[in-house]
């Protein structure tokens, strides 16, 4: 009973002792308990120089996702769409096609302004995140995957702010508290102008006639 009640009091310190008593491979050395999702132990590397090379690498493709504020997959869609653009056939749509690679190309410059990317940090977030029957050395994107939607589902506004700390986001972003206080603020700006361009991208035609729309609502 007494056990039961300090577990209900302290689940995060009894975890970590459970997860420091337990035996474990060399492979699962350089992690401490981070918390608990839907029934799953999650546990993050307390040092990047614990981490795996191939995982470590990864972490680093996300941090530099980050110094552009632009993802693999959204970098793929402005080029896309740029690309496209470039093979208008028409001449009528010739100055409609350099309005919208104009506008694809200010958007891109646009980012650097944009203070956090939830998405990129989630997929890092995960990355330095190891669950309880995951082997670290591996990397799985489908597995990985099923991790950012498990997180999704489970941290949104504030709460996100408090998972990405949870998940090591700290070791590369040192200055992480300073979003603390206006997390909340920041977040919405930032999905604000996410959603904008992706609403954006479905129907390309009309970037270039929607720019200064975009603009004025998203800042």
């Amino acid at each position: 009973m007494i056990a039961e009640l300090l577990y209900k009091w302290f689940p995060k310190q009894f975890n970590q002792l459970v997860w420091d008593a337990t035996y474990k491979p060399d492979k699962m050395r350089g992690l401490k308990f981070a918390f608990v999702c839907e029934g799953h132990r999650f546990y993050v590397f307390d040092s990047l120089f614990e981490m795996p090379l191939e995982r470590l690498g990864r972490a680093q493709d996300f941090v530099m996702q980050l110094q552009r504020m632009v993802s693999d997959q959204e970098l793929t869609r402005f080029l896309d769409s740029m690309e496209s653009a470039l093979f208008e056939s028409t001449n009528a749509e010739k100055l409609k096609s350099i309005s919208r690679i104009g506008f694809l190309i200010g958007e891109m410059k646009e980012r650097k302004k944009i203070l956090i990317h939830p998405e990129i940090m989630m997929e890092l977030a995960s990355c330095m995140l190891v669950r309880e029957d995951q082997d670290p050395a591996d990397w799985n994107d489908e597995f990985e995957q099923k991790k950012v939607e498990m997180f999704r589902r489970n941290y949104k506004g504030k709460g996100l702010y408090d998972f990405f700390v949870s998940g090591g986001l700290k070791q590369f972003f040192p200055n992480l508290d300073s979003f603390e206080q206006d997390w909340e603020t920041y977040l919405e700006m930032s999905q604000s102008r996410l959603k904008a361009l992706e609403e954006l991208m479905k129907s390309p035609r009309s970037v270039g006639s929607s720019t200064t729309k975009t603009k004025s609502t998203v800042n």
